[in-house]
């Protein structure tokens, strides 16, 4: 018993460093469609404004972003735009709501799925999120630097319910 208590608590103080399975995590389906996630990365828009989480089966997303290279054939990216109160703009760490008064931290998700032509195979209508939470526990968006949180939505006209974790390492668009 002793040993299964200290893996349990090494797993939760280690959790966050992905120490104790991925620390990034889609659980559900969107339109019949999973991810399997292979990467996960945040960047800021241009305005420094809203930030942007991407969890996708892809590898090199970064670089293709900086390269305009897409959208991508045959790959899944689902993207969380989180947005602070429209009094203090900046994303901190805290919750955001889909669907909610602009006044508020507030955020948007979107689930792509792309055929090999690049053509997305999941309806507007049936991947965009259309209520639930994300969690920021933290932020660091300087170059090495992540963002961790969670989330638990509902997608699309279909109600699909998604949750997951995500450990995102910092993207800097445009050097």
């Amino acid at each position: 018993m002793r040993g299964v208590m200290r893996v349990v608590l090494a797993c939760t103080f280690l959790g966050g460093m992905g120490a104790c399975g991925s620390p990034n995590e889609f659980i559900g389906r969107v339109a019949g469609q999973s991810l399997d996630v292979r990467e996960a990365i945040f960047r800021k828009d241009s305005a420094d404004v809203d930030i942007y989480v991407h969890l996708t089966d892809a590898k090199d997303l970064c670089q293709r972003l900086n390269s305009g290279a897409g959208p991508f054939p045959g790959t899944t990216v689902f993207t969380m735009d989180l947005r602070g109160p429209l009094m203090r703009p900046e994303v901190t760490i805290g919750t955001y709501r889909v669907n909610t008064n602009s006044a508020e931290a507030m955020a948007e998700a979107v689930f792509v799925k792309t055929d090999g032509a690049g053509t997305n195979v999941v309806e507007p209508s049936q991947g965009a999120a259309v209520g639930g939470l994300v969690i920021l526990d933290g932020i660091d968006a300087r170059p090495g630097g992540v963002a961790t949180g969670n989330f638990d939505l509902t997608v699309g006209t279909q109600a699909d319910r998604i949750r997951g974790d995500f450990r995102a390492t910092y993207c800097v668009i445009g050097h």
